[in-house]
């Protein structure tokens, strides 16, 4: 009998735990999509980025935007590619029009 009794709460309980567990696993998860929505949405640019986007809007070339920033051009390569990641987008043309949807303060950069 004692035996039965164990076994059945053993099994409430770990239903139960199963069931917080999926909770919380659900929780986390509505609270990393909510975060990543808002990131996707509207990312954070360093300073660094924004310097470059100011030169992407102003159509110059990575060599240009190297030299203005004192790296090499690879070093400007590698960070426009990393801003268009960030922002979603493929090319300088779709970030120009990011920018002006969503960073209007960078026009008056120029």
């Amino acid at each position: 009998m004692k035996l039965e009794r164990q076994l059945k709460l053993n099994k409430i309980l770990g239903n139960s735990d199963q069931m917080l567990h999926h909770c919380k696993r659900r929780s986390i998860h509505r609270v990393i999509m909510s975060n990543l929505n808002d990131t996707i949405l509207q990312p954070s640019l360093s300073p660094r980025e924004r310097q470059v986007i100011v030169h992407v809007l102003s159509g110059h070339p990575n060599k240009v935007i190297a030299q203005d920033l004192g790296v090499t051009e690879a070093a400007a390569k590698v960070q426009l590619e990393s801003l268009l990641r960030k922002i979603n987008v493929d090319n300088r043309t779709q970030a120009t029009i990011w920018v002006l949807k969503n960073l209007p303060e960078a026009l008056a950069a120029l």
